[in-house]
């Protein structure tokens, strides 16, 4: 497992080595929004074409989930929203 820093020492992402002295595979990509992330991107298997990406608001709430194979629409989106108490509604 490795972690990479973004450009001002965050963690931007996460890759892993499935065989002995093979390549570096992406596992999950993060952008920030200050110190909260914004969203992360989680990818499946050795592949970057299956992924779940993760939004969350500006308090750090998970605001959308979708599900992507490839680079076309995702196949499945879920919104959340919050009252003013943060409960999910």
């Amino acid at each position: 497992m490795s972690m990479v820093p973004d450009a001002i020492g965050r963690l931007g992402e996460l890759k892993w080595q499935t065989t002995a002295g093979g390549a570096m595979n992406l596992l999950a990509k993060y952008w920030h929004q200050g110190a909260a992330i914004s969203r992360r991107d989680t990818y499946h298997a050795v592949s970057t074409s299956w992924k779940t990406d993760y939004a969350y608001d500006t308090y750090g709430r998970m605001s959308r989930i979708e599900h992507w194979v490839g680079a076309q629409a995702p196949f499945s989106t879920f919104d959340f929203e919050y009252d003013d108490a943060s409960n999910l509604v």
